[in-house]
């Protein structure tokens, strides 16, 4: 019997993937050998299988320090026959636990029995049938090459039960033992001790409840920090105190911040998902959280609106439940998911057009279809955004970068700028160059990232803030030479020579499909095919510009970062630059990739 599996490589677009068949009869940790030689990993003994129903398969080991055993049964996986999970759960998520390995999402599509092809006859092995790879990048060995390597290491022989370590069945080579009336037993699985943390929340409650705690009020959590903390909150509130006593102050700023408009106000800090969980812990008392909960409702914590306890229970004090509760009873939340929506939107504007007009940014609004609103009732929600969610400034119908009105560089992108309306983004695309920061589903830059990720020893969130910054130079008509120097000295990249050769054919290749600020929002591409002249050579994708405008624009684009040498070069060290998620050096309590990340584009 054999199992017919599709093995998807996650963040991949489009998708990659492998379908195999695989014999049935084997423990999880000879299917984890098999799927790591098929997957081309390095061997490794710290797999997870992970089938979202609250246990998860792995070789357990004490010293895990990332075991979360709370909230998870583990099975213990050399002991477990697959047939004993699988037939009854389709889908789960391999991974390799503490390493940056890619993760798959896997399918149990079907069950088979006795297996025959054309190529391989009767089949007595894993093999791959098929496979799909991305047009622009060979992440694998071809088929015929892995299936060689399968059939030499794994094909099947009857055979007492192995219940051995990934390890162990590795140096044993005798090929991949199957046992038909094998059982598995889970002597050494890890049971949850989920109910118990329940138990001890509610002796928790009691506790509190004999204590006159249970309706904890945000002044109780409050007082419990330094005057020089409360100061620190108030000042990002630009609250001021006007008593000098800790209990006083804690009274004082937590009256304030129950405040409905200023509730309003703040909760626009948190993302859809934080502000989701926030919600649901507003109809709850003292509860138990998942590390994931715990995890997303940090941001509300930061926000002095709900308090962790120990042993990972935590609640939102009974006076800003109730402040919430009356704010969302008259609609608040739909006015939450229109500023978000609206945030986004002027972070679009912002980085696609440096200036534009309010109207287009109302037409930018409208596409998404969930919200219909009139342009009055919209530029009373752009009057009620938060300045710090305002990523431009508003004067009159003219909606100005704030970096670029800082630098002071709006009248003559104005004139740069190609006569005519300004390009219109459909919802997904706002949505996409909001949230990344760079167009993630343009294969071109896609080819870029893949460049980077394969070319140099590179982390994910490296490349990540390489692709902001390449898009960012790129929208401004940096030419491929100076990108190519801003990247190398600011990520300290070691390019050489044919390297740079590479880069350089991938970035011309990528100019001509990156909006420009200076076309107002169309690609080179499009622009092109509406007119071959009008400032543009057809050839190279160039703006023509004097010299005196060209020293102009190169103005606009460096005056917002730091000193530049003659050679085009940023001075900017590794230990100078904060990783997306350290705490954000303003001071705002967030991390610096939900915060200032973004307003630095």
């Amino acid at each position: 019997m054999f199992y017919q599996m599709k093995i998807v490589r996650k963040n991949t677009r489009p998708s990659t993937w492998r379908r195999m068949l695989i014999p049935a009869e084997i423990t999880f940790s000879q299917l984890a050998l098999v799927m790591e030689t098929a997957l081309e990993y390095d061997l490794s003994d710290q797999y997870e299988f992970d089938f979202f129903r609250n246990y998860r398969i792995s070789e357990i080991s004490e010293n895990s320090l990332f075991r979360d055993k709370f909230y998870y049964t583990y099975i213990y996986a050399p002991d477990v026959y697959t047939k004993d999970i699988l037939m009854s759960e389709k889908r789960f998520s391999f991974r390799i636990l503490n390493s940056d390995l890619p993760e798959y999402a896997v399918e149990v599509e079907k069950y088979i029995e006795g297996v025959s092809c054309k190529e391989f006859g009767e089949i007595h092995f894993p093999v791959i049938i098929k496979e799909i790879c991305s047009n622009f990048e060979q992440i694998w060995r071809s088929t015929d090459e892995t299936n060689e390597i399968l059939i030499k290491k794994f094909t099947t022989v009857k055979g007492n039960p192995e219940y051995h370590g990934l390890f162990q069945l590795a140096d044993k080579n005798t090929g991949l033992v199957i046992s038909e009336k094998a059982k598995s037993v889970f002597d050494r699985t890890e049971y949850s001790n989920k109910n118990g943390l329940q138990e001890a929340a509610r002796q928790f409650k009691n506790l509190v409840r004999n204590n006159n705690l249970d309706n904890l009020r945000v002044a109780d959590a409050l007082s419990f920090f330094t005057a020089e903390h409360l100061r620190e909150f108030a000042e990002e509130d630009e609250f001021v105190f006007s008593s000098s006593s800790t209990d006083e102050m804690a009274e004082e700023y937590g009256e304030y911040i129950l405040r409905e408009d200023i509730m309003k106000k703040r909760l626009l800090n948190l993302d859809y998902e934080e502000f989701t969980k926030f919600s649901e812990a507003c109809e709850k008392e003292i509860f138990v959280m998942s590390k994931e909960e715990k995890e997303v409702l940090e941001a509300s914590v930061l926000l002095n609106y709900f308090v962790f306890y120990q042993n990972n229970m935590g609640r939102v004090p009974e006076d800003a439940a109730v402040v919430f509760r009356k704010i969302q009873s008259e609609g608040y939340t739909d006015y939450y998911m229109k500023a978000k929506w609206l945030e986004k939107c002027f972070v679009y504007a912002a980085i696609t057009y440096g200036v534009t007009t309010l109207k287009t940014v109302y037409r930018i609004f409208s596409k998404n279809k969930c919200f219909n609103s009139d342009y009055s009732e919209f530029t009373q929600l752009t009057g009620s955004l938060p300045d710090v969610l305002n990523h431009c400034i508003i004067t009159g119908d003219t909606v100005i970068s704030k970096n670029c009105f800082e630098s002071n560089a709006h009248d003559r992108i104005m004139k740069l700028q190609i006569p005519g309306n300004y390009y219109i983004p459909e919802y997904e695309e706002v949505r996409m160059i909001a949230e990344n920061g760079w167009p993630s589903d343009e294969i071109a830059y896609q080819q870029i990232r893949n460049f980077f990720r394969n070319e140099f020893s590179t982390d994910d969130e490296t490349i990540h803030f390489i692709m902001m910054n390449i898009f960012q130079l790129m929208s401004a008509s940096v030419v491929e030479t100076e990108i190519v120097k801003c990247v190398s000295s600011e990520f300290k990249l070691n390019i050489s020579v044919n390297k740079r050769k590479k880069l350089l054919e991938l970035l011309k290749k990528a100019l001509t499909e990156t909006r420009n600020v200076f076309l107002k929002g169309f690609k080179p591409s499009e622009y092109c095919a509406k007119s071959s002249s009008k400032g543009y050579v057809s050839d190279e994708f160039k703006f023509v510009l004097d010299e005196e405008s060209k020293r102009e624009f190169e103005q606009i684009f460096w005056s917002e970062r730091e000193t530049v040498n003659k050679s085009g070069t940023v001075k900017i060290t590794p230990d100078d630059r904060v990783r997306p998620n350290s705490p954000c050096p303003c001071g705002s309590g967030k991390k610096y990739k939900k915060c200032c990340a973004m307003k630095s584009i």
